[in-house]
């Protein structure tokens, strides 16, 4: 079971949605402070630069980072989208960029 937690792709997906969980929890405390959403912030970052130091003891820091920036490129789109935040074409040229390089990283 251990094993599984640490395969990469699972770490990447924990780290990507940990970043990403920060970035609700973010823009949550923009919109009504409060210490819930400060104490969020902190867990979700600290869990994420766990799995980045798990993930960095297999792998070279480059392959990593495109990895879990593609990732959570991806989940920050569908959180704005699903709020009901305007994406303009300017930012889903950008987030396709990240994605065509992760894509050419990885590969």
């Amino acid at each position: 079971m251990f094993d599984l937690i640490l395969r990469p792709p699972v770490l990447i997906a924990f780290c990507a949605l940990a970043y990403a969980a920060a970035t609700f929890a973010m823009k949550h405390f923009a919109i009504t402070p409060g210490l819930v959403p400060l104490f969020l912030i902190a867990a979700t970052l600290c869990a994420a630069v766990l799995a980045e130091v798990l993930l960095m003891r297999q792998f070279h820091i480059g392959m990593v980072y495109v990895g879990i920036l593609a990732a959570e490129t991806m989940l920050v789109l569908i959180f704005a989208w699903a709020i009901g935040e305007a994406l303009s074409v300017k930012q889903l040229a950008g987030a396709a960029l990240v994605l065509g390089g992760a894509a050419m990283v990885m590969v």
